[in-house]
């Protein structure tokens, strides 16, 4: 009913003024944004986490485990980001350096080369715009 048709009460954080439909929902806000003590923290590197989910997702990066499989070759990644990415190779998809033409298959390795090799090109357009 509160979803769907706006009745019932709102229930809103006494620290920040944000507002919630569900009770749990503001419980589970105040533990993210206003208790340190629930805070996840990784035993392994020692990053922080707002919650238990995204620690748990953190998991993979000191696991062998590789839930997503590419559908065009046997390689297996740790996070859906780079499974995306890999997947882009098979579709074809390449990413020019609009500064030399230069062609890459991962949109990161085109950023590095921009980042080192038109440091000066890219700090001239910057300034066009300001």
């Amino acid at each position: 009913m509160r979803a769907a048709h706006n009745i019932g009460d709102w229930y809103e954080c006494k620290l920040c003024d944000l507002k919630f439909r569900h009770p749990g929902s503001l419980r589970d806000h105040n533990n993210r944004k206003h208790n340190v003590a629930s805070n996840c923290e990784c035993t392994i590197c020692g990053m922080m986490f707002e919650d238990s989910y995204g620690l748990k997702k953190h998991g993979r990066v000191h696991s062998n485990e590789q839930p997503f499989a590419c559908r065009y070759c046997p390689k297996r990644f740790k996070s859906p980001n780079a499974h995306r990415a890999h997947e882009l190779i098979h579709q074809g998809v390449v990413f020019t350096c609009e500064y030399c033409k230069k062609t890459y298959r991962y949109k990161s390795l085109l950023n590095m080369h921009v980042k080192k090799e038109h440091k000066k090109q890219v700090a001239e357009s910057e300034t066009k715009y300001d």
